[in-house]
């Protein structure tokens, strides 16, 4: 997988849930996805997703990376070790580039906590919805929205039931019980998936198979965020 796949598999479902991006961008996304036939159309398209290019962008400059190089991406959509030397100064820095009212970005950057730009700090901390507008920000919305580390345990038509740790809120996040919950499946964007592999659900959708890197990784930023998340809430 290079990197303009594994963005776009992670922008296509909310795109196509009308969330964030152009009209009918998803379309654009699943043609590469699948084909690899529209490398600069889908390039420019991913472009126009309001918080990809704060984030990304940012994470590009700050490592002397390209904006498009698979370690920038999958920092930012997964976790890895490229967000090591990140600390709120440049979190306060990427809220600047969202373009938030001044009321929203002044309490973000008052609270801010030692989070790294992993996209779990966008959904939890700034708040899914919070750039758009599109969705309400809500507990429920944070589950749905965060890229979740998922166990395949059966695979109907178009459809997965997986095994996962649900985001949960008492006077703190913490990950709940795991539980079954129903995803969108497209086998075509999935091919050969099997029962007992590890998934990045997104959005009630299954984006990607995650290798034991990636699931590493997936957990580790997201539980870090989350944690650094709780630890400002006690202070």
């Amino acid at each position: 997988m290079d990197s303009i796949e594994l963005l776009a598999r992670f922008a296509y479902q909310p795109n196509a849930l009308n969330y964030c991006g152009p009209s009918d961008a998803n379309k654009v996304l699943r043609q590469y996805i699948i084909h690899k036939d529209n490398t600069e159309e889908t390039k420019k398209t991913l472009m126009k997703f309001e918080a990809l290019k704060p984030y990304i962008g940012y994470i590009a400059e700050r490592t002397g990376k390209d904006f498009f190089n698979y370690d920038v991406i999958e920092a930012y959509c997964l976790g890895n070790s490229l967000l090591g030397n990140f600390t709120k100064v440049d979190l306060i820095e990427i809220t600047n580039r969202l373009k938030l009212p001044d009321s929203i970005s002044k309490n973000i950057i008052k609270n801010m906590p030692n989070c790294v730009p992993q996209h779990s700090f966008n959904v939890v901390h700034v708040g899914v919805g919070a750039i758009t507008g599109s969705v309400k920000t809500c507990l429920e919305n944070m589950d749905n929205c965060l890229v979740h580390d998922a166990v395949v345990k059966e695979i109907l038509e178009g459809e997965l039931i997986v095994f996962y740790q649900p985001l949960e809120y008492i006077n703190r996040y913490y990950w709940g019980f795991f539980t079954d919950k129903k995803v969108k499946y497209d086998k075509e964007l999935l091919p050969g998936l099997k029962i007992g592999d590890n998934v990045g659900i997104h959005w009630n959708f299954a984006a990607m198979k995650l290798n034991a890197k990636e699931l590493n990784n997936l957990k580790h930023y997201n539980f870090m965020n989350i944690n650094a998340i709780n630890d400002k809430i006690k202070n």
